[in-house]
């Protein structure tokens, strides 16, 4: 402290150089951040966004991570928080939902044909019950 008040140069000097450390380290924060988000993202996949009877909706983009389960329908709040602005950035730009079927990215499809094969069978019941209620009572 006595040597920087008798040297203002040292003084300016050292005032540099924890701004360069410090610009240096937000930096390697940044590039860090980013990188694991690109690393995580060149790992996902599509999943169901949205569902209804029968069929998904929609899908959308999850990196690795952001989803769980064997429908990949359970969400890891904590990653897409973390990851949220460059996730918002992603699905807007890279990718969005309507590349969901180019064969071009991974797909998660468990969701969707297990809505489809439930609604099948919905469909075959009711053909069912539809025959037995219009049949013609054979007791008269």
């Amino acid at each position: 402290m006595c040597v920087a008040a008798q040297n203002p140069d040292l003084d300016v000097l050292l005032k540099e150089m924890k701004c360069k450390i410090t610009i240096t380290a937000v930096v390697a924060i940044l590039m860090l951040y980013v990188g694991s988000y690109a690393v995580l993202s060149s790992q996902g996949q599509y999943v169901p966004g949205g569902w209804g009877l029968g069929w998904v909706k929609w899908y959308i983009w999850a990196p690795r991570g952001f989803t769980s389960g064997p429908m990949d329908v359970e969400q890891d709040r904590f990653l897409q928080t973390i990851f949220l602005p460059l996730w918002f950035v992603d699905m807007r730009l890279i990718h969005t939902s309507d590349k969901a079927h180019d064969d071009k990215y991974p797909i998660n499809t468990k969701l969707d044909d297990e809505l489809q094969k439930g609604l099948k069978e919905m469909e075959q019941n009711n053909q069912i019950q539809n025959t037995v209620t219009n049949a013609p009572d054979s007791d008269l």
